[in-house]
């Protein structure tokens, strides 16, 4: 018996044994770029998702300091187009600061530069004023439509300032 072992069995397994790591050697390249590949797609994901949630916190902060007492204060309720425009760069601003440098490095490279990621930033806020309004949480401040004229004007300056415009 030992020497059929010696004789048949040990030949045939030094063959499949050199055959399996010529082949492994072979495919090792290709298996750590796909694990590279994976690693690197799980991070941009969860940078993504980081981003996600800084832009709905971004959106609801910046409704509860300014969007909603501006609506408020005005007669229409509604926003200037100046307003919409830096309230959401304001929430841009503040959803991308909110995340670290290793996130947002991630989605840059992940999504071809920053004028890309700023981009996706963009619409993750888009989407956090959809839903916001969606939920009913972009309504006007009661307490300040309330206000006297001259109250309102001055809740629409410091709204207006919180935004980074100046005043009228």
């Amino acid at each position: 018996m030992d020497a059929i072992f010696q004789g048949t069995i040990v030949p045939i397994l030094l063959t499949l044994a050199g055959s399996f790591t010529t082949w492994a050697i072979a495919h090792l390249p290709t298996l750590v770029r796909s694990l590279t590949a994976r690693v690197k797609n799980a991070t941009l994901h969860t940078a993504l998702a980081a981003l996600g949630q800084a832009a709905t916190d971004a959106v609801h902060e910046l409704l509860q300091t300014s969007i909603n007492d501006l609506k408020a204060a005005r007669s229409d309720g509604k926003l200037t187009a100046d307003e919409v425009k830096a309230a959401k760069d304001a929430a841009v601003r503040a959803a991308w600061g909110a995340i670290t440098s290793d996130m947002r490095a991630a989605i840059a490279k992940g999504l071809g530069g920053l004028e890309g990621a700023l981009g996706v930033t963009g619409q993750k806020v888009e989407s956090a004023i959809a839903q916001a309004k969606a939920a009913g949480v972009a309504s006007p401040n009661p307490k300040v439509a309330s206000l006297q004229p001259d109250q309102k004007a001055k809740a629409i300056e410091l709204a207006r300032t919180q935004l980074g415009l100046a005043t009228r």
